[in-house]
């Protein structure tokens, strides 16, 4: 069975909604660089086209010792007319504009010479949000699992 859906607008706002269990990994070419993190994250709508995303998440080195706690804040604005979504930071600056492009939406981010170049792939169980991150001063990808 295939648990794939072609995602809309509408399908990720749906999906932007209510609470949800994080699995996040931070892989970077030397292991002894990686981390895990784990939390909570709530999506909810502030207005017809905002939605404000929180998360409270724990992070953990390579050895599985827990590193800090840390909270984040965004916000999604969207436009199904256009079928796209904005990623905003909590100041409401833009992080990236996310493009439906074969069944997934994607986005990038630059960020002094380091490109964030973000994947948001929707299925019927869960939402995934992958970041490749490269420059003269990063290369890491951050894996996140919503549940």
């Amino acid at each position: 069975m295939n648990d794939k859906i072609q995602p809309t607008v509408q399908d990720m706002i749906t999906k932007f909604n209510g609470s949800y269990d994080i699995a996040r990994k931070i892989s970077a070419p030397d292991p002894s660089n990686s981390f895990s993190a784990c939390g909570k994250a709530v999506f909810s709508h502030k207005s017809d086209n905002i939605i404000l995303y929180q998360e409270e998440v724990v992070l953990y080195d390579s050895m599985n010792k827990e590193l800090s706690q840390m909270k984040k804040s965004y916000f999604y604005q969207y436009d199904t007319g256009t079928h796209k979504i904005r990623k905003l930071f909590a100041d409401g600056n833009l992080f990236h504009e996310l493009i439906l492009k074969e069944g997934s939406f994607y986005g990038e981010h630059l960020c002094n010479l380091d490109l964030y170049t973000a994947r948001y792939l929707l299925n019927n169980k869960h939402l995934g949000i992958t970041y490749n991150v490269l420059g003269p001063k990063k290369n890491y990808v951050i894996s996140t699992n919503y549940y």
